[in-house]
């Protein structure tokens, strides 16, 4: 098998912080079934593994479907086994170049990034669905399972980016730069919410495994960090007429989106602000502004 794009670079990660699990799969042996430190639930198929130029220049890479499984629906993750709330770094983020590679036997499946707890219970998941009726970019709180209304490129890679604040419950998604989601439950069930794994799945379209589609979703690389947040140090507050103003101290290495709560931990709304010299400025035209709850989300920039 051989994937359609000739890659042009090679992806380098943007995130600063704690580095939970970072791989180029590198170091592992070419061929199906080296992914040892992963765990999978379709051994000795081929339908999970490592392969070597899938696309041109990029040498070892993951890959999840192609070859027949032994049932329906594949799982590949990589235990973690970490909570972020109570390690102090509550906003974890994913990285991971990746693409999904057309069916040439004319059957097409459903692939998934998804994110289990410690017990192994799904959380949440972003679906690339290839099938020619709900083609597209889906995802899931672990309860409804949702349309986002955008598409992927078969046959390209493209960056996907995923943060999630487990303080919060919230998390957000881009695919090269573009948001998925923003600022939504993250997992809406009643299931302890933790970073027990992070992986993919293969859902076939068909009940039966003899109805797979050989299409395949390849993985180039695969970044999980938690980032650390501080609190945020205000400069001053001003006001001119009903126009409320704070100005925040900035961090290197970080660019920002300002939200309001009522109460620091439901209904965040993204508000507008503006980095000058003097620091992060905020402008609230509300009357009672200063009633409500200003806090800095933070996010690494390009290194």
């Amino acid at each position: 098998m051989k994937f359609v794009l000739v890659l042009f670079f090679l992806f380098s990660p943007f995130c600063s912080g704690q580095t939970i699990y970072a791989t180029e799969f590198e170091e592992y042996e070419d061929g199906a079934e080296n992914l040892d430190d992963w765990i999978g639930s379709s051994p000795g198929t081929g339908s999970y593994g490592l392969d070597y130029e899938l696309v041109s220049g990029l040498q070892n890479s993951a890959f999840i479907g192609f070859e027949r499984p032994v049932q329906p629906l594949v799982t590949l993750v990589k235990a973690h086994d970490f909570d972020p709330v109570k390690a102090g770094t509550p906003t974890v983020t994913l990285e991971s170049l990746l693409g999904v590679e057309d069916s040439t036997n004319g059957r097409r499946d459903t692939f998934s990034i998804v994110f289990l707890n410690s017990s192994g219970d799904l959380l949440a998941s972003i679906q690339f669905r290839n099938g020619d009726d709900d083609f597209g970019l889906w995802y899931s709180d672990g309860v409804t399972i949702r349309d986002s209304s955008l598409d992927f490129i078969r046959g390209e890679l493209q960056l996907l980016t995923i943060e999630i604040d487990f303080a919060i419950n919230r998390w957000s998604v881009q695919l090269d730069g573009i948001d998925i989601i923003r600022n939504v439950v993250f997992h809406s069930g009643n299931k302890v919410i933790d970073l027990g794994f992070t992986g993919v799945q293969w859902d076939l379209s068909s009940n039966v495994t003899l109805g797979y589609g050989d299409n395949y979703l390849l993985i180039a690389d695969w970044y999980v960090r938690a980032v650390p947040t501080t609190s945020f140090k205000v400069l001053g507050l001003s006001r001119v007429g009903v126009v409320s103003e704070i100005l925040f101290e900035p961090e290197l290495g970080f660019s920002y989106q300002l939200q309001t709560s009522p109460d620091l931990s439901t209904n965040f709304q993204d508000e507008d602000s503006e980095m000058t010299e003097n620091g992060l400025r905020y402008f609230d035209p509300s009357l009672r502004s200063f009633s409500r709850v200003v806090r800095k989300y933070a996010i690494p920039v390009a290194q």
